[in-house]
């Protein structure tokens, strides 16, 4: 629960590139952005979160997903895929 109280605390808006997973983990103007894999992409959302402090505080706010933060919850999900319960766990635990 300590890590999960510390990632809290970062309150860091978080761009992240769209590959394997990663829309599990950081929901567009949520929690982060996800843009293409690709330099011009990357510039646009570093772009907007320079000129829009407003983006930059409700992404910061938006929080992590307990999955990304919390080793037990990881844990949980991991077994979760192992037993096919997986979607109940990700239910869960948002």
């Amino acid at each position: 629960m300590r890590r999960r109280q510390r990632g809290a605390r970062l309150e860091r808006p978080v761009i992240a590139t769209r590959f394997a997973g990663i829309e599990e983990q950081i929901e567009t103007g949520v929690n982060g952005l996800v843009v293409e894999q690709d330099v011009d992409a990357i510039c646009d959302g570093l772009g907007s979160l320079i000129r829009d402090a407003g983006l930059r505080q409700r992404l910061a706010q938006g929080g992590y997903p307990r999955e990304l933060l919390d080793d037990d919850a990881k844990v949980d999900l991991l077994m979760g895929l192992m037993t096919g319960s997986a979607c109940q766990a990700t239910t869960d635990a948002r």
